[in-house]
């Protein structure tokens, strides 16, 4: 007994021995200080005491409501420096730096960063820069003006190569391609006299042009028939390059393949700019639709290097439609962000381009919010028909993000797509389309709804499919009150 309670001392004083001193930060707690609008580096000293019972430390750095992403320090540091991104708001914010030594959080810096200064509006009615004498609309009124939109989609849009293998090669055969029938003016002058203002025409051009990318003169004429249709209608026309993008587009967000498709972009944009220089203001060009990058990533590219590339997409589509004359020099312009993508990365990578007139560019996202709630899953599991507080708060947010960075700084912006599946859940879609119609109508946005509101054969009689969905809409954005009789 006395040699195992010897060994048993002599172990203890070994293990003892051989447990190394750890140092234990402290940090100085930092005053509250403010910090600049265009935000800085800043830096907290560490200092150690020596001890046994830990080593090493995380924190974050937290902006606003926002919680930073924990980083953990695992040797010894004499400081903790860290980024504070510019403010592009129009709100102060806090900034806080928050330290777990323990598996406590404590906060050791906090301040307050300033926001930029609020743009003054220019006066109705008058193009800043241009002065009194030019009686084009802005962009800032066309987007008020239009009020409301809708999406003539699936239509000239619809795309496949099965198209031309099947297909009697006529512009109807691609026009009635997805189960839309061939468009008649009737169904926009049923639009008009609902009190919608806008319609966007999506059009795919690929499928129509030449080795050269000549536009085959048919597929020309039928658009521009349709674009008649819209403005004899008294509606404003959003026209533009739509399934040229997207994940079999031939336009990617790429270095590559922007140095060789460019050409041919720049091609397609000058023929549709000579055929249309001479109409009048309520005729809008879109550059493109959703464009994506070489990995074909949706809501955020796989590299932030493709935001350049989708800028220079736009630069170009806005340089080409100016270069043409005529209307087209003060025309509105519609630029889209990548993947017409409305998260955060998505709208700080976003240029408006250089323009040689000022007031004539708008910007342009598609949101479909919540997810769950807006897209059908094979399994009904996995998403939900119902648009509950929760939903309605994630599209308040979107809302408040693109009046923070279009419409606050003067930029006039449009959702040009928004709208949700039907799981036979109209009042809960009815929720949804009016969240979005009045948030984004109160931030100065105006929205284009995709696209069941008259679908299928009912375009040809035309009457409306879902008139509970429309009276919804139109109520939304104050052209309609809930008990107001509605023409079916």
């Amino acid at each position: 007994m006395r040699r195992l309670a010897l060994l048993s001392v002599i172990f203890l004083l070994a293990f003892s021995a051989c447990r190394k001193e750890v140092l234990t930060p402290v940090f100085t707690r930092s005053e509250v200080v403010s910090i600049p609008q265009e935000g800085g580096r800043f830096s907290v000293a560490v200092t150690y005491t020596k001890a046994e019972e830990y080593a090493g430390f995380s924190y974050r750095v937290n902006i606003g409501s926002a919680l930073g992403r924990e980083e953990t320090v695992s040797g010894r540091v004499d400081e903790i420096a860290f980024d504070v991104p510019a403010n592009e708001t129009y709100e102060t914010r806090k900034v806080t730096l928050a330290v777990n030594t323990d598996r406590h959080w404590t906060v050791i810096f906090s301040a307050v960063q300033a926001c930029m200064e609020k743009p003054v509006p220019p006066e109705p009615g008058i193009v800043p820069g241009t002065g009194p004498d030019d009686t084009w609309q802005s962009a800032a009124d066309a987007v008020t003006t239009m009020r409301v939109g809708w999406n003539l989609g699936n239509t000239l849009d619809a795309n496949g190569d099965w198209i031309k293998q099947y297909g009697d090669g006529s512009t109807a055969s691609y026009e009635t391609a997805w189960g839309q029938p061939v468009t008649k003016p009737e169904l926009l002058k049923m639009f008009a006299d609902a009190g919608f203002g806008a319609i966007r025409v999506p059009v795919t051009w690929y499928q129509h042009m030449d080795a050269a990318g000549k536009v085959d003169e048919a597929w020309m004429a039928r658009v521009e028939e349709v674009v008649n249709y819209v403005l004899d209608a008294g509606m404003y026309c959003v026209l533009n390059v739509h399934h040229d993008t997207g994940t079999e587009g031939w336009m990617k967000a790429d270095a590559a393949i922007y140095q060789s498709t460019a050409g041919r972009f720049k091609g397609l944009w000058r023929q549709i700019a000579e055929r249309f220089r001479d109409y009048g203001e309520k005729l809008v060009f879109e550059g493109y639709n959703e464009i994506l990058d070489a990995s074909n990533y949706w809501n955020y590219p796989k590299s932030a290097s493709a935001f350049e590339w989708s800028n220079k997409y736009n630069q170009d589509f806005v340089n080409v439609v100016r270069e043409s004359g005529g209307n087209n020099s003060r025309r509105n312009l519609v630029c889209v962000t990548y993947c017409a993508g409305a998260g955060a990365d998505n709208l700080a990578g976003f240029e408006l381009p250089a323009d040689t007139v000022n007031g004539h560019l708008i910007a342009e996202v598609h949101s479909y919010a919540p997810y769950l709630f807006a897209f059908d899953f094979d399994d009904p599991k996995q998403g939900t028909s119902v648009f509950d507080a929760a939903a309605e708060k994630e599209i308040e947010w979107i809302i408040s993000c693109l009046k923070d960075r279009f419409t606050l700084r003067g930029i006039p912006c449009i959702i040009g797509e928004y709208g949700a599946a039907n799981k036979n859940n109209m009042t809960e879609r009815c929720k949804q389309a009016s969240c979005y119609v009045a948030n984004a109508r109160a931030a100065g946005i105006t929205c284009f709804h995709w696209m069941g509101l008259s679908d299928g054969a009912d375009r040809s009689v035309p009457k409306w499919t879902e008139p509970a969905l429309r009276d919804a809409i139109l109520a939304a954005a104050g052209l309609r009150t809930s008990a107001s009789p509605s023409a079916r």
